[in-house]
Formats: structure tokens, C-alpha cells, sequence
């Protein structure tokens, strides 16, 4: 599972909506990009079950998250450092985890793709 993120002039950036369903051998990773900065020099912080781990990142670096996340809420604060100082924050809306066992995670991937099939067919119908 990849996630991609761009970061803009808003602090604030959304990964995902629905609760990402993982188990101990679901590889998860995140990467980091701008259309708008240039120069990124990344220091990341990863808050999950009171544990935080920092990574440092470049632009379009992939930053292995596997097997450092538990059942719970996940915070990532991202900060542009360059030459020491903190030029740029961005925060990235709260991630729920949650542990399924293999079996069960292609019915809860299943459950979500009805839901945003339904999503995207209420969509149409005000379209037209």
C-alpha cells in the first residue's frame, strides 16, 4: 500500500477518509512531493500508540511505515527544514488503523469499494 502526498501552500493535508485495514504483513509506504516547493528537506514525524519515530526525507524519497503501525490513531507532521530552520509545517489529518486478520481484508477492501461505488453513483445521479 503506497501513499502518495503532495504538500501545498495549506498545512493541512488528507491521505485518506476511510480507516486503512492492515495486518502484520501488509507493506505500507508514503511518499512525500511538491508541485509547489522545490527545495524539500523533510524531517517527518510519525505519532502511532504513543510511539514516535522520525524519518528525514528529500523530495520523492519512499519511507517505509511497515511494521511500525498498530491499531489506532496515526498523527504525521511534516517539517521543511533548511539550514536549520524550520521553514514549512504541514499536518497530515489523523490516519485510523486498524488490525484485520488476512482473511477478513478482502472483505472489509470489498465493503469500501461498495461504499464509494455508492458514493460515486449518488455523484452521477445530482450530475445529471
Amino acid at each position: 500500500m503506497e501513499f502518495k502526498v503532495n504538500l501545498k501552500h495549506v498545512p493541512i493535508v488528507r491521505v485518506c477518509e476511510e480507516p486503512i485495514a492492515i495486518n502484520e504483513s501488509t507493506k505500507i509506504f508514503i511518499k512525500f512531493n511538491s508541485d509547489v516547493y522545490e527545495d524539500l528537506n523533510l524531517m517527518i514525524f510519525v505519532r502511532n500508540n504513543g510511539n514516535t519515530t522520525v524519518y528525514s526525507a528529500k523530495k520523492n524519497t519512499l519511507i517505509n511505515l511497515s511494521g511500525k503501525l498498530k491499531a489506532g490513531t496515526t498523527e504525521i507532521i511534516i517539517k521543511n527544514v533548511i539550514k536549520g530552520e524550520t521553514v514549512k509545517t504541514w499536518e497530515i489529518v489523523p490516519i485510523i488503523i486498524k488490525e484485520v486478520t488476512p482473511d477478513f481484508m478482502l472483505l472489509d477492501m470489498l465493503s469500501n469499494l461498495e461504499k464509494r461505488l455508492a458514493d460515486l453513483e449518488e455523484k452521477h445521479k445530482s450530475i445529471l
